[in-house]
């Protein structure tokens, strides 16, 4: 998927499909996660390039990849 493609819409519908559960998915924007070098998911979701990052993470989740 090109950078430019993956809008904060997109994230977020993956988000709560990859956590079933979308105050979860709020939840884990704000935490560090070690997929993304310990950053907030959420400090990266102004550029094209951290949403990359972001739903890649996400896709890593979603086959039980966590870092």
């Amino acid at each position: 998927m090109k950078t430019k493609e993956i809008t904060i819409e997109l994230i977020y519908q993956f988000g709560e499909d990859v956590f079933e559960d979308r105050e979860y998915f709020i939840e884990w924007l704000t935490l560090p996660c070690r997929n993304l070098a310990k950053k907030k998911p959420v400090e990266l979701l102004d550029s094209g390039m951290g949403r990359l990052e972001v739903y890649n993470a996400l896709g890593r989740i979603e086959y039980g990849i966590f870092g």
